[in-house]
This record gives C-alpha cells, structure tokens and sequence, in this order.
C-alpha cells in the first residue's frame, strides 16, 4: 500500500510545482507600465522664460508621431519664488486654446534644475486624466494659477524654432508669436500598459506543455498501479 500512496501523491506535486513555475514566470518577465516619452525639446538651455503667471499664459504647438494617450507633462518654470503650485492646462487642435480637446488644472511637483540669477529654475510636472490624442501636431496653453504671482516664467529653448508655432499673453487678451524667436520648453508622457515579452510567452508554452505530460504520466502511473495492485503480485 505504501508503493501505491506514493505512486500517486508525488506526481500531482510535480504538476502543482510547474503551475506555480509557470505563473512565476508570468510575472518576473512581463514588462511593467512604464512612462514613455513621446516629445520633449527640455532640458531647459538657460535663455530666459515668458509669461505663465495669472493672468498671463503660452502657448506651445508640439507634434505626435503616432496616436498616444497623454497622462503627464513637465516643463521648466523660471521662478522668483518657489515655482507654480497649480497649473490650469488646455490641450487644442489651434493656438491659445482654440479647439479644445481637453483643459482641467493639475497639482505640479516642482523640482530644482538650476539657479539663474535672481530666479530658481525648475523642472516642473504635472499629471493630467489620460488624454487620447492622435498623431499630428497639438498646443499646449498653460497659465500657473498662484494668485497674485506673475513671477513664474514658461523656460524657453531654441530647439525647434521655426518648425513649432509659440505665442505668449501677458492677460490672456493681447496675444504675441514668439516662433521665430524661440519655443517653449516641454516633455510629454504617455502610459505603456503591461504587456508579457516574446520569450516570456514562449518559456510559458514550454512550461504548460510539460505539465501536460506530466499529467499523462500521472494518469498512465495511477492506471499502472491499479493494474498491479489488481493482480496481487
């Protein structure tokens, strides 16, 4: 009887052993979301900034390769304090917010990049609610929201003069073209969701089609011990 306990046990712990080995490898080789760059002219080159202050806002055209869903932007912000708290975004087919697709006003995470003079310079992020946008060319308008504080400034850069369309509003009224002169700084980041790689689905395979044979094992070891227990010998 002690041939037939064991004939039986051991090999339902092996198939038990290769499911677990299986959803182990499942979940060490499958690529996590991650953020993924999908435009950027930063870091920022040290020239100056533009209006972004309440009242004030800018206005940044900016180009998409492919369809993308954006779910964070950051920017460099020249601040005679300690950056925007808030930053209330529009996101449109045309310059200075005609158009919209989207607008809402997002906390920002400010981080020190460098000092220039009088003014700290950050790199400034801010998430928004995962916007859809297909490929072609957007703005981008931004004003920071800190009452009372026109001393933050959009960082400017000569990266794409003459390609991307900028303007600038000291009151959101009267609005200015800075394009032939310099563009405003700016990263945007889209979600990647998880996705199981190539060599991860082929080791699984591998793995599954052993615990199929084992399984027949099993079953070809237990009808084996039967027989044999049948026949008293």
């Amino acid at each position: 009887m002690k041939v037939l306990f064991e004939g039986h046990v051991r090999p339902h712990r092996a198939v038990g052993f290769l499911v677990t080995f299986a959803t182990l490898l499942v979940s060490m080789l499958t690529t996590g979301a991650q953020a993924s760059v999908v435009f950027s002219n930063l870091p920022d080159p040290g020239i100056g900034g533009n209006y972004l202050g309440f009242p004030g806002a800018s206005s940044q055209q900016f180009s998409l390769a492919s369809g993308t869903t954006v779910t964070s932007m950051s920017i460099s912000v020249w601040s005679y304090g300690s950056g925007p708290s808030s930053m209330t975004w529009t996101i449109s087919s045309a310059a200075k917010g005609v158009g919209s697709i989207a607008t809402g006003t997002s906390s920002v995470s400010n981080a020190f990049y460098s000092s220039q003079g009088v003014f700290t310079v950050f790199d400034s992020t801010f998430s928004i609610p995962s916007v859809a946008l297909s490929a072609g060319n957007w703005f981008l308008t931004l004003t920071s929201d800190n009452p009372g504080n026109l001393y933050n400034f959009w960082g400017v850069t000569r990266t794409g003069v003459g390609t991307y369309s900028s303007y600038t509003s000291i009151d959101r009224l009267t609005w200015g073209e800075t394009s032939n002169q310099f563009n405003y700084t700016l990263r945007i980041e889209d979600a990647v969701s998880s996705v199981a790689e190539p060599t991860s689905l082929a080791l699984v395979a591998m793995a599954l089609a052993a615990i199929g044979a084992r399984g027949r094992d099993t079953r070809i070891s237990a009808f084996n011990s039967n027989q044999f227990d049948k026949t008293g010998v």
